[in-house]
């Protein structure tokens, strides 16, 4: 199966702990891959510089899709991060 993590960057005050748990995602848990789905507001942006910012710090790189969800529910777009 596959783990879910749920994150809100502009409700949440402190950004390190998000990176501080991506990079060790990335490090230590022994995942394949990672998927992060945010909506089109632009607040859900920042998740994606997170993850970008966990990759730059993290030992191992990993490929990363993400996937854009508009309000309305569908998927708008799908793109890849180099990882």
């Amino acid at each position: 199966g596959n783990a879910l993590a749920i994150a809100c960057p502009k409700l949440d005050t402190n950004q390190e702990v998000y990176l501080q748990k991506l990079v060790a995602m990335i490090d230590e848990a022994g995942i394949k891959s990672l998927r992060v789905m945010v909506m089109e507001v632009p607040c859900c942006g920042g998740l994606v510089h997170l993850v970008e910012e966990a990759l730059r710090r993290a030992q191992r790189s990993l490929p990363v899709e993400c996937l854009v969800v508009g309000t309305q529910g569908m998927v708008l777009s799908e793109y890849r991060i180099a990882g």
